[in-house]
């Protein structure tokens, strides 16, 4: 009985260190792969064509765990912001799901954002 305990407690113990292994490697992978710059720019290029409104964005970061967070996000009225400021917020994060990524489809796991001003 002692040694299946044993056993689970190293298998249990090696799975809990794969893990980390895991998150860390796709944590370098991702810094890597998509800076924080190319992914600010890549946020702002798009958004502004999807909402046809400027943008603005002080930063962005990308993590496995804590997903995109975005700070200091400003849309403005259409066209621009000499027509004012739509919407703007301190923080705003996006978590997906990491499963689904595997089979090519996007789940959002949590969608955050603090400081609203409309």
């Amino acid at each position: 009985m002692k040694k299946r305990i044993g056993l689970l407690v190293k298998v249990a113990a090696a799975l809990a260190i794969l893990g980390v292994v895991a998150v860390a490697g796709l944590s370098v992978a991702l810094k890597k792969y998509l800076p924080p710059e190319k992914a600010r720019e890549l946020i702002l290029t798009q958004s502004r064509k999807f909402l046809d409104r400027e943008v603005k964005l002080q930063s962005v970061d990308l993590g496995v765990l804590s997903g995109l967070v975005l700070k200091g996000v400003e849309i403005s009225e259409k066209p621009d912001f000499k027509a004012g400021r739509f919407v703007s917020a301190d923080t705003f994060q996006l978590k997906l799901k990491l499963m689904p990524l595997l089979h090519r489809s996007v789940v959002v796991d949590r969608l955050k954002a603090s400081g609203v001003k409309i």
